[in-house]
């Protein structure tokens, strides 16, 4: 997939480059230049990459497709399965999917040994799934959750702050918390 900037959106990404180094920069020196093509290392990049991916797995037919953009972070994806059958199906439709868009889709991980050997994929003993340790042979993300610091008196701003001091960008621990685990 090929991003081109607009036409009337070009002129915000320009540069200047000196023509020749050993002369005195003056403007008759200095040539003006612009990207038609988006800048990928500027801090817009991670944005533009979520963008062109959500632009692209809304516009392919498979179910595939769908779930895994409800269950995309950043650059992670996590699929669940009934059977093993079904986990390589979606990993090679998935596959498919970013190979139509030109992207690399790799790093395929599971918990089950049988659909890592299926897919000859190594896993790791310990990894992470944004930014939270997972172990894949036991299943199990570790998260540390921060001690409530009990005070005299318990406000909703120190009950609000404690709930969002928590790490949880899945939103794999929100049951807990709203019960009061």
């Amino acid at each position: 997939m090929q991003l081109i900037l607009n036409e009337l959106d070009r002129d915000v990404f320009r540069f200047l480059i000196l023509i020749d180094p050993e002369k005195e920069v003056t403007w008759d020196n200095v040539r003006e230049c612009r990207y038609t093509r988006p800048l990928f290392g500027a801090g817009s990049s991670p944005l533009l990459l979520e963008q062109v991916i959500t632009y692209a797995l809304k516009r392919c037919p498979h179910d595939v497709a769908s779930e895994i953009l409800k269950n995309l972070f950043v650059d992670n994806v996590l699929l669940g399965a009934a059977s093993i059958e079904e986990v390589l199906m979606k990993a090679k439709l998935a596959k498919s999917i970013f190979d139509e868009m030109q992207m690399n889709l790799r790093d395929f991980i599971s918990n089950k040994k049988s659909i890592s050997d299926a897919m000859d994929t190594v896993v790791p003993e310990k990894t992470t799934f944004l930014g939270i340790p997972w172990l894949p042979e036991s299943d199990q993300m570790i998260t540390v959750i921060p001690k409530f610091k009990s005070t005299t008196k318990i406000t909703k701003r120190i009950v609000l702050s404690a709930i969002a001091s928590i790490y949880d960008p899945p939103g794999l621990l929100a049951p807990m918390i709203v019960i009061g685990g």
